[in-house]
């Protein structure tokens, strides 16, 4: 079972290295046949291995991996910005992956077509960092704003106890006082003043 990957910038086909997360950086990786430009890099990730060529791509392959679930863990734990897709059934990884920049789904679609035609944006996260966060958009520039609003004094109460109790452990006195008011006034207890709600 293979899963290409496109990993701009982290793969270079002009040299025997091959990006492998796992070690933090680089790995050797040994040629098998140099007039192509590909290498195959040593097993990383439970003998998974990368094929890397020109100019800057790798495809990621094992024959360790028996299932499309397993190969969505691994890529998912790789993260890349980019990924492209090759399988007979593309929307499994649509509908499980959750750590990429961008897929590329099928053999008519391509990561050319996402930087620079049909895809949102050609700002993707690098280094991982699909793990936690996603590609640029516009929501990256809108200004949002949060309230919150306790319309019951048994709420005000409740809520103010577990504040003053997780205020106290963390050692954030003026905020536990905060809760401990609302107990008093909304809840009719009377707290110590900086103590913790019991």
């Amino acid at each position: 079972m293979s899963c290409s990957l496109n990993l701009l910038n982290d793969c270079s086909g002009s040299s025997p290295y091959c990006s492998c997360p796992k070690y933090g950086g680089l790995v050797n990786t040994k040629s098998n046949d140099s007039s192509s430009g590909m290498y195959v890099s040593e097993p990383c990730f439970n003998s998974v291995y990368f094929l890397c060529g020109w100019p800057y791509s790798s495809l990621i392959f094992s024959n360790k991996i028996k299932s499309q679930d397993e190969m969505v863990k691994v890529a998912d734990n790789l993260a890349f910005e980019h990924v492209q897709i090759m399988t007979e059934d593309v929307d499994y990884f649509l509908d499980n992956m959750t750590n990429y920049g961008a897929l590329f789904l099928g053999s008519r679609t391509n990561v050319a077509y996402g930087d620079k035609v049909i895809g949102t944006n050609h700002t993707l996260p690098t280094k991982t960092a699909a793990r936690y966060t996603g590609g640029l958009w516009v929501g990256k520039f809108i200004k949002t704003c949060t309230y919150q609003k306790v319309i019951t004094d048994e709420a005000s109460s409740q809520i103010g106890e577990y504040c003053s109790r997780l205020c106290a452990l963390e050692g954030f006195a003026g905020h536990g006082e905060q809760a401990n008011i609302r107990v008093r006034r909304y809840g009719g207890r009377n707290i110590e003043p900086y103590a913790a709600a019991e």
